[in-house]
């Protein structure tokens, strides 16, 4: 080795850095889930039915909250 340069294992190790390097890591799916949270609740609120007939629509929007739901818990998991 050169004098001016240093072996990883030579400097001490901090707890932090690990905290930090899991916030990182933790922090790509959190932000995911909380994108397709928002895109469902987002298609709940915007699915309008044709009538009280539409049957189908109000299916959508019962899934599209508990999609909305069933990701946000996840999140609050993490």
């Amino acid at each position: 080795m050169s004098s001016g340069s240093q072996c990883w294992s030579d400097r001490p190790h901090h707890p932090d850095d690990d905290r930090r390097l899991l916030r990182v890591i933790l922090a790509v799916p959190v932000v995911l889930l909380t994108v397709v949270s928002a895109f469902f609740l987002w298609l709940a609120i915007n699915t309008r039915p044709d009538g009280d007939w539409d049957q189908a629509a109000y299916g959508e929007i019962e899934l599209g909250r508990a999609l909305a739901v069933v990701s946000a818990g996840a999140v609050g998991a993490l």
